[in-house]
Formats: C-alpha cells, structure tokens, sequence
C-alpha cells in the first residue's frame, strides 16, 4: 500500500505505482460514498509507524475535496491558526480568523457539511492526549448533534496502536462506538514483495526476496526506502541499511519510544531479552535481574500487539506451562537482534569513536583481554605452588596452554590499541608500548618499548611450545615417559576436559601463533 518508484534506470524515467491494498482502498471509497449521498460517517486507520496511512488515505481520497489536518505537537492556538488556511484553500470557503480551539473549527466546518459533502482527515489523533484531552469529549457532542444532517466523510488515523485503540474501543472513552469501521492496516505479505521485486528487479534472486522481507518485516515505507535508492539485492540492501545516517539505525528505538512515551525502558527491555534467545517469562525475568514482567508480557501481547504467545502443540488452551514469547513485528525483531545488540559494531564502522556505545566496546575489549591475563597469571602461579600434585605431562600441557594464552591476549591488544608495520618503522621500537603483564597483583604494570614487550611475547610463545612437546598432537622426535601413553589416553582422550586437542591451544596452534 505504497507508491514505489519503478523504473528503467536508461531512460531515467520514475513510474509511481500504488501497490496492495485494494480492500482498504475499497471500504474507504465505500465510506466515502454513503457520508457523501446520506449522511456522515467516520471511518478509522490505525497501524504502527511507516505502514502506510496516510498514503492509503490519499491513494482512495484522491479527485475528492479533502481537508487533511495533521495534529502536531504544538499549542492547540498555533495548530488552529495553520488549519484555518488549510480549509480556506482547499474548501475554497471563507474561514474566519481568531477561531480559539480545534472544537470550534470543528464546528465551523460541520455547520459548512449542511451544505457541501467533503472529506477531513484527521491524522495523528491521538496527539490530543499530549494537547488537550477534552477534545475526544468535544468531538463526540460534535458527532452526536451533526452526524445525521451532514455529508461529511470524517477519516481519522493514527501510529499510536495502543492509545487509538483505546480511543474507539474503550467503552469508558467517550468516542467508543462512534467509528463506522476501524481499519488496521499490516505489513506487506511475501506475495506483495514479490510483486515489487518482479516489477522493479528483475532477476533476482530467492536470497534478494528473503532480505528484503527479513530486513524491512514488509513494512512499506522501509519497501519504498529500498526502492528508491535502488537497493534491492542482498548485498545492496545490507549496505543501505549499515550506511552512515541510515533510518534503520534508530528506527526501533524511535517506534518504541512513540509507542510507550518517555518510560519504555522495561518494555525496550523485555523485547531485547525475547530477540535475544530468552522467551519464556522465567528466563526473561531472570535476565532482568528478577523483576516481575507478567503486567508488561500482557500489555505488549494484547494491548500494544507487538509479541505472540506460543504452546507445544498438545498443550491444553489456557495453559501457562511452556508459554514462549516471540516479537511479532519481523522489523522489530530484526532490529534487536542485528542493530541494537551489535551497535558498537555500527559505531566502529563509522569511525565514530567518541560516540558512547563506541567507548564502551572499547573498554571491555580493553578489560576482557586484561581480566583473562590477570586470570592466567593467577593459575601459572598456582601451577608453581601446587603443580607438583599433577602428573608431569598434565602439567606441561596446562602451563603451555597458559603461557600461550597470556601471549595471544597481549598480541591481541597490541594489534589493537599499539602501532603497526613495525618492520618498516624501526624508530617505533623505543617507544611505549602496552603494559605487559606477568604476574597476577594489583599493582598498576608500568608500560616497557616495543622492543622489551615483543621480546617478553616471543618469550612466553617459545616456553609455551617448550612445555607443549607434552601434547599429543606434538609428532616431533622428542623422548617420552615410558608411561606416557598410558597417561595420555587416560587423561585427554578419556577424560572429559581435555577431550579434542584439535580445538585447544595445541602445539600446532601455538606454531601458528608463532608465525603470526
């Protein structure tokens, strides 16, 4: 329910197509018809952001006189000022200046529908909750007192699901049972996706198709994005969305926040926990530190319809054993898994390491690979106190091991935060390099030259494979205890934790270290 850009790129000619939709097109010209032949109707829209309302609205109000007023977040007495031109212009009608409050204007062009049929459309309704509430009472005595002796098509949406539910459907809400039919229009089904690739890719692949409906859920206006920058292969599509300044970036935190206003931390919360492999209400509690969550599961399931309750296939209706929560918006869930918990990454590819979340990756990269040092330090001195309780070739293969990991976390944070090509700039040697540490203590390492800290690395590297020539992957000529063979099976291929050597800090792994 789009206008999307269609094209041959040789001719540069754009083409705008309205695609889906055609029942909601429909009951909206359906509508249309009866307040303009008998008598006033109201008809709403609702949604959640980019899906498309207003398009619709225009695409089956189009060739009709339509008084289209958006409710920004501004005082009631500037909105009214900008409406009083807007209805002026459009109806071709004298409206008059000081009109106080929206009601009032509202009144004003109903007494004009005595005479005239048209259409107003009404969109972001759910503002006057921040504006001023009264209105959704004003404009029910409104409905009530002119309905039956207007023509006015009266179309009202808005983005808020939630808040405009709660509007129309709530029987304590004044507007309850006002609205001739509510429309809640979904994202794009696979088949409308489909359509689009057909018609402005030509040739694409089955991978291009998945991507677009993984990465836009089938949400319009994210259809239209992709269409109009002419990115609709996979590998397109995933650089539009990762670009510097992309929508995509904020895009969840940005619906998220309209939804629940200001307070949609523990909601934003719960969501990321669900995307992130959490989906039962225990687990998600858990990760939230214990805090009960069956108030929140509820509202998001059933008033803001943004997760799905599962059950195993045979579970009897109505039980709360093995209930799954899963994100039902496919761009939300998207979203949390693949923008949200990876924005660091986004950041870093940015170059923007002043932003937060860039500093912040940073420092644990920097603390994680330090805190794993302090740790190996700690059982290499451990292994000096108390090794002796070991057998010799279980020893040796623990303290290679160790060693060989002290020396990876130390070339991991050279090759991170230190100065590179060192081949070809030999003054580099003299200068400080990272702090290397060696023994497990609270004392603060003093930073050595490139030069020392290298040669400690190379140190740790050749004592490392020194004591790995235990391993039983080494194949070198090396002798062995005559009882090596039975230790050997006993501990690495009986045993639990030493089981597949080809995945550990083997000997061969250490050369490869080595060489690196």
């Amino acid at each position: 329910q789009q206008r999307l850009s269609q094209w041959p790129l040789r001719k540069q000619i754009i083409i705008m197509k309205f695609y889906n939709r055609e029942k909601e097109v429909a009951e909206l010209k359906r509508v249309q018809e009866l307040a303009f032949t008998q008598n006033s109707r109201m008809i709403v829209v609702t949604g959640r952001r980019r899906i498309g309302k207003t398009s619709l609205i225009k695409e089956a109000l189009k060739g009709t006189p339509t008084v289209y007023l958006f409710i920004g977040r501004k005082a009631e007495s500037i909105l009214v000022t900008d409406f009083v031109k807007i209805a002026r212009e459009t109806l071709s009608i004298f409206v008059p200046e000081g009109i106080p409050t929206f009601t009032n204007l509202m009144q004003y062009l109903f007494e004009v529908g005595k005479t005239r049929a048209f259409n107003i459309v009404i969109d972001e309704f759910q503002e006057f909750y921040n504006i001023r509430p009264d209105v959704f009472s004003d404009m029910q005595n409104l409905w009530d007192e002119y309905k039956q002796e207007t023509k006015i098509n009266l179309v009202i949406s808005g983005s808020v699901y939630s808040l405009m539910q709660k509007i129309f459907t709530d029987h304590n809400e004044p507007l309850f049972g006002r609205a001739d039919n509510i429309l809640c229009l979904r994202a794009f089904k696979i088949s409308v996706l489909k359509q689009i690739m057909e018609d402005l890719a030509s040739g694409y692949s089955n991978d291009d198709l998945l991507a677009l409906y993984t990465l836009t859920g089938g949400i319009p206006k994210y259809v239209e994005l992709f269409c109009d920058n002419q990115a609709l292969t996979i590998d397109k599509m995933y650089d539009f969305v990762f670009s510097e300044n992309s929508l995509f970036i904020d895009e969840g935190r940005n619906l998220l926040i309209t939804e629940f206003g200001k307070n949609y931390g523990t909601y934003f919360s719960i969501l990321s926990e669900i995307a992130n492999g959490h989906y039962t209400q225990g687990e998600i509690e858990s990760a939230l530190g214990g805090t009960a969550i069956g108030g929140y599961l509820s509202k998001l399931e059933n008033v803001y319809n943004l997760i799905t309750r599962e059950r195993p296939i045979f579970a009897k209706p109505g039980t709360k054993k093995n209930v799954r929560y899963v994100i039902g918006d496919n761009f939300l869930n998207f979203w949390f898994k693949y923008i949200e918990q990876n924005r660091s990454y986004i950041e870093l590819q940015k170059y923007n390491f002043e932003h937060n979340s860039s500093k912040n990756f940073i420092q644990a990269v920097w603390a994680k690979e330090y805190n794993i040092i302090s740790e190996t330090n700690l059982l290499l001195e451990s292994l000096e106190k108390k090794g002796n309780i070991l057998n010799p070739t279980l020893y040796n293969v623990i303290k290679g091991e160790a060693l060989a990991i002290r020396a990876m976390c130390h070339f991991d944070l050279i090759r991170l935060f230190a100065k590179g090509n060192l081949a070809e700039r030999r003054e580099i040697l003299t200068e400080p390099c990272i702090p290397y540490v060696t023994e497990y203590s609270k004392e603060i390492t003093d930073q050595q030259t490139y030069e020392a800290t290298l040669q400690l690395l190379h140190q740790d590297l050749n004592d490392a494979l020194s004591y790995l020539k235990s391993d039983p992957l080494y194949t070198g000529t090396e002798e062995r205890p005559e009882d090596y063979e039975d230790v050997t099976d006993n501990i690495f291929f009986n045993g639990t934790y030493y089981k597949g050597r080809e995945t550990r800090l083997s000997y061969p792994a250490v050369l490869l270290l080595n060489a690196r």
